[in-house]
């Protein structure tokens, strides 16, 4: 899981702007809810500053059979104001560096294409238009997200704004051979007693099922690490010990050049380069092809 920058707007600037692009009923409601939601924006920022979102009480319910109520209205402004999303959606691009965020802060492995309302609308409509309640992320992630949100006191989703990603390992990896084909496994490790943001690592691979489509993806990326490797040695016409020597180094050189030590390239590196089977494996491969 990654953290990425916020945008350059402040939430209640935001809040102005959309006010701003109303036009007349909906303006004069939303201008009857401007301090309220003022107020609930800074209670928005102080518990997320604090690691307490869990705390957050909502003040308007939503029901979708409701059209008429506050929380209904609430909910929709997101949708109704698109021109004002549009420009927070390139704000956190600036943030970034400019560029898209090309890979999800959550499963790390697909592109954003979503904005994900981290505190669920249905359940909180009043920050459905908060510019720190959206974080771009995958369809993916945000469909199977859905209205998660807490659990016995305990948030369960990653938040990629607020929250600092686990510095510990959460995968265990293991890679097998069967019919002459090498395979990775990818499987969360059972850790008791994790602190907070491991805690949360787990519960969020966990609760979004992300473990099946890591395993489909860090396979593709381990066949290719693999296939790279077997196309340099064609071209290599020393002895398998001192080529294995020098991809030992490169690998080395990838793992070293990533600190996130759940970063899924880092782990496909270190993986070939550490575990005997693949060495192994390699060099079955190199005597098939040099004797």
């Amino acid at each position: 899981m990654k953290r990425i920058n916020k945008a350059s707007i402040l939430p209640n600037d935001l809040l102005d702007e959309v006010e701003g692009r109303k036009k007349k009923e909906n303006k004069i409601r939303l201008q009857g809810m401007m301090n309220s939601l003022r107020r609930l924006y800074e209670e928005y920022a102080d518990k997320a500053n604090k690691g307490v979102l869990h705390t957050l009480i909502s003040q308007w319910d939503y029901d979708k059979t409701m059209t008429d109520s506050d929380g209904y209205f609430l909910y929709h402004q997101y949708d109704n104001s698109k021109k004002s999303m549009a420009d927070l959606q390139t704000k956190i691009i600036e943030a970034n560096g400019g560029k898209v965020v090309l890979r999800c802060p959550i499963c790390g492995l697909r592109e954003t294409s979503d904005m994900d309302h981290y505190a669920p609308r249905q359940l909180f409509p009043e920050y459905s238009i908060h510019a720190y309640n959206l974080i771009p992320i995958c369809h993916q992630c945000n469909n199977d997200k859905s209205n998660l949100w807490c659990e016995n006191g305990h948030r369960l989703i990653f938040n990629a704004y607020y929250d600092t990603p686990t510095d510990e390992p959460i995968f265990d990896v293991s890679v097998q051979e069967e019919n002459g084909v090498l395979s990775i496994k990818i499987s969360l490790k059972l850790i008791s007693n994790p602190k907070e943001e491991t805690r949360l690592a787990l519960s969020t691979i966990d609760k979004l099922d992300l473990v099946p489509f890591i395993n489909y993806k860090v396979n593709d990326m381990f066949s290719k690490r693999i296939d790279e490797i077997i196309r340099r040695r064609k071209h290599y016409k020393g002895p398998f010990e001192d080529f294995w020597t020098m991809e030992s180094g490169a690998l080395s050189d990838a793992v070293s050049s990533i600190n996130d030590v759940n970063d899924f390239d880092r782990i496909v590196c270190s993986t070939v380069k550490d575990t005997p089977l693949v060495r192994t494996w390699l060099i079955e491969q190199d005597r098939l092809c040099f004797n």
